[in-house]
């Protein structure tokens, strides 16, 4: 079911990156990296997406700006917040913004194969 599915990744921790990417890989989908808002907004554009796992702190532009902007021209994506700030009021700003859930940092792959599985197989 994940054969081919796009996967942007929008995350500026590199390692955190390397670990996501590995295990999707490992599972059959394509991953694409955005190290800032402004990439992630770009890369939306220009790819076919079926999920976003979007870091909600990173530069140029953050996780949530990023989300707001993706979802004006792309509402049917999935965004998933990754934020280490999981406090009750964070997570109305983070659902307010656009996004579809959210994990806390840091976050098991397996956890993340599982959230994220769950939305492309909702979405096909």
């Amino acid at each position: 079911h994940s054969i081919g599915k796009t996967v942007l990744i929008a995350e500026d921790d590199f390692i955190s990156f390397n670990m996501i990417k590995r295990t999707l890989t490992k599972q059959g989908y394509r991953v694409l990296h955005a190290e800032n808002g402004v990439e992630a907004v770009k890369l939306s554009k220009e790819n076919e997406i079926a999920v976003i796992l979007m870091d909600m702190s990173m530069p140029k532009l953050n996780g949530l700006e990023a989300t707001r902007q993706i979802k004006t021209f792309n509402s049917n994506i999935k965004i998933i917040a990754m934020t280490g700030l999981a406090m009750k009021d964070d997570e109305a700003r983070i659902r307010e913004a656009g996004c579809d859930y959210y994990l806390s940092k840091p976050t098991k792959p397996e956890k993340i194969l599982e959230v994220l599985n769950k939305f492309i197989i909702s979405a096909s």
